[in-house]
């Protein structure tokens, strides 16, 4: 006799992009993947029953991503907004009060280093400069070791050129790395 094996209980299928997925490659044409998110979970019902449903929607939108993350995709804040019934702009709020409180989201956005918030690479700098090791940041911020130390090496390629008062414009030309980028590092 066969055996079926048990359903999951409020589970969801989403399709979402590759993390393998270049930032270059309209989203319409990136490869998706059809993952399984947990939907909902005995201990949201404290959220809901208390009225906070502010922090059940930041709650999911850190379960979701970290969910996708390891799974091999990555969502989107239009896909959050979708998965949560609320707006981008929502969206954009909680993940910014998220960050705030020290929360690293790991968004496409985040992750490929897309938008206008601020760099990973920045936060990779924050941290390292406060001594934390290259394995614990890499685990924080949701990228390889190997990211983590050519992040910290392009860091100090910019430094270096400023101190030799080469002007940020030229630093730019000189390693190809955008003057936001640039700017972001000089302030930390």
């Amino acid at each position: 006799m066969k055996t079926l094996s048990p359903i999951r209980k409020n589970i969801i299928f989403y399709k979402a992009v590759s993390k393998e997925e270049p930032v270059s490659k309209p989203i319409s044409k990136c490869k998706k993947k059809t993952i399984s998110l947990q939907f909902f979970c005995e201990k949201d019902k404290k959220f809901i029953k208390s009225g906070k449903i502010s922090l059940l929607r930041k709650k999911k939108i850190l379960e979701f991503c970290k969910e996708a993350f390891f799974k091999g995709a990555l969502l989107t804040q239009e896909d959050l907004a979708l998965l949560l019934c609320t707006s981008i702009s929502t969206i954009k709020r909680d993940i910014f009060d998220l960050n705030q409180e020290g929360f690293a989201i790991p968004t496409r956005g985040f992750i490929k280093d897309i938008g206008r918030g601020i760099s990973f690479k920045s936060k990779i700098i924050e941290l390292h400069k406060k001594g934390v090791s290259i394995n614990k940041i890499a685990a924080i911020l949701w990228h390889s070791e190997i990211i983590i130390r050519q992040t910290i090496d392009e860091y100090q390629k910019v430094v270096d050129l400023y101190h030799r008062n080469i002007p940020i414009k030229n630093i730019h030309i000189l390693t190809n790395i955008s003057i936001k980028l640039i700017k972001e590092y000089l302030e930390i």
